[in-house]
Parts: structure tokens; C-alpha cells; sequence
């Protein structure tokens, strides 16, 4: 960060960011004999989630009785 003489800005930041693609080269298509969405074909979304929130419940009290 540089301060600026300019009464607009006070700072200016020189900084940038790059993005890669990586891949092949091709786009995406949705082929329906690639995979199903098939209710029986992983673990149900509720599961996922109370599993995410339990575990993040857990951490939460080990980090805050390790004090």
C-alpha cells in the first residue's frame, strides 16, 4: 500500500491476482449415463449436515476448554 497525494483516494495497492484453468481444454456437458442423482446413491444431505455441525460443535468445545 502507497498513500496518494490525490483527494479522492488515500491509498493505492498494486497488487494482483491470477487465476489458471485447469483441464483439458473442454467444456463441461451434462451426460446422464455419467452418474445418477438416485436417492440411494450416497449418504442423504441431512445426515451431511448434522454430521458437519457436530463436528464442528466438537471442535468448538475442545478448543474452548483447552483455555
Amino acid at each position: 500500500m502507497e498513500r496518494l497525494d490525490t483527494p479522492e483516494l488515500t491509498h493505492e495497492s498494486n497488487w494482483a491476482t491470477l487465476t489458471f484453468a485447469v483441464g483439458q481444454g473442454h467444456s463441461h456437458e451434462h451426460v446422464e449415463e455419467g452418474h445418477s442423482h438416485d436417492a440411494d446413491a450416497g449418504i442423504p444431505a441431512y445426515i451431511f449436515w448434522i454430521g458437519s455441525f457436530l463436528i464442528i460443535a466438537g471442535l468448538f468445545v475442545f478448543f474452548y476448554r483447552r483455555k
